[in-house]
């Protein structure tokens, strides 16, 4: 046994490997799941960024693994792209991981409800949170995290504050402990707070051209890219129905968990008997995406590698960390990397793992 990297949970186990010139140690935690650490990280932590890892680091494992989010690889922001593509984690900035952390008192509180949420299967279950002395300081009972709290009093004080809102209701507290029970207001909550976390679905926004091959291995890639990471890809041109397309559109954005919104940009031709000119920007897309976000529905950005693309993204998108791609030979990359990989690894690393997930 060791000591977790995150959590400092004692019961986590640690063990050493390398990829080629890349060291990195993997840790199996009761709390925070599978994660790793580069040799890079844990050897030389920055000590001005210490104090805010140790102080947030637990609560945001703990949620990762309770979302089947875990699987990922700590590594100095500057160093994500080394490790692009590895075949065993998917690498996360330590400062972005950090960013994860609820922003405010509301957040705080939503997310407690949240975790709450995925530990009670049940409305008839409870959980029972157990007084333990603390014997190493930051976060020492790791089960604590859950409520973004360092000790007993504090996780108590916490469920007490959602108690008084009519989410929590605490029962059978005693000295050693208590146990916790969400409300049906706290169900109806929770349906608000996360309408869409527990759809197996994607839907995938992007200029659909019978003339583009690349657009058409584009389409499978993504596709592939999607199953690998445990969901189904929906393609509206894919599915019978007898809705007005956009009516379709938008309930398949509904049922999503995420979208991935491609904008590449198709030169322009000849006009239609409409009067309407083929190609150019894809107003279609942003509207998708648009309303996805608005929905609050988390959207992927990626777009063909190629002059006219590139200058022609909006101002708004261009923000984004956006997946530019090409064609090499029989199959897509980016960054000199396999597009289905690297597509596989970001809707992980924003969503985590579908329920179909299978380990490849």
């Amino acid at each position: 046994m060791s000591e977790c990297f995150i959590c400092r949970c004692p019961e986590a186990s640690e063990s050493f490997s390398s990829l080629s010139t890349l060291e990195y140690y993997t840790y199996l935690c009761p709390v925070c799941g599978t994660y790793a650490v580069s040799d890079h990280v844990k050897r030389g932590f920055p000590q001005n960024f210490k104090a805010e890892f140790l102080w947030k680091a637990p609560s945001i494992g703990a949620a990762r693994k309770l979302k089947n989010q875990d699987g990922y690889l700590l590594v100095y922001d500057e160093d994500t792209h080394k490790w692009q593509g590895n075949e065993c984690f998917y690498p996360v900035g330590i400062e972005a991981f950090c960013k994860e952390y609820p922003q405010d008192a509301i957040d705080i509180f939503n997310s407690v409800l949240a975790n709450l949420g995925r530990l009670i299967r049940h409305p008839t279950d409870r959980y029972e949170l157990v007084y333990r002395n603390e014997t190493v300081p930051y976060f020492a009972i790791a089960e604590y995290s859950y409520f973004y709290s360092k000790n007993y009093n504090n996780a108590v004080e916490m469920c007490k504050e959602l108690e008084g809102i009519g989410w929590l209701r605490i029962e059978n507290e005693t000295t050693q402990g208590c146990d916790i029970a969400i409300t049906p207001k706290g169900w109806l909550t929770l349906r608000e707070l996360k309408p869409s976390e527990n759809s197996d679905r994607a839907f995938l926004a992007m200029w659909f051209s019978k003339e583009d091959k690349q657009l058409g291995m584009l389409r499978n890639a993504v596709r592939e890219a999607v199953n690998q990471a445990g969901y189904i890809c929906d393609v509206v041109d894919e599915i019978h129905h007898n809705d007005y397309i956009m009516d379709k559109v938008l309930n398949l954005i509904k049922d999503s968990r995420f979208v991935i919104a491609d904008f590449t940009f198709a030169k322009e031709g000849d006009t239609d008997a409409n009067g309407k000119i083929f190609g150019g920007v894809r107003g279609g897309v942003y509207y998708e995406a648009g309303f996805a976000k608005g929905l609050g529905r988390p959207v992927i950005v990626s777009c063909r590698k190629d002059k006219d693309s590139e200058a022609r993204i909006h101002f708004d998108i261009a923000q984004l960390s956006t997946i530019f791609w090409k064609q090499d030979g029989d199959k897509l990359t980016t960054n000199g990397l396999d597009f289905v990989e690297f597509m596989k690894e970001r809707i992980i690393a924003t969503v985590g793992k579908g329920k179909y997930y299978k380990k490849q």
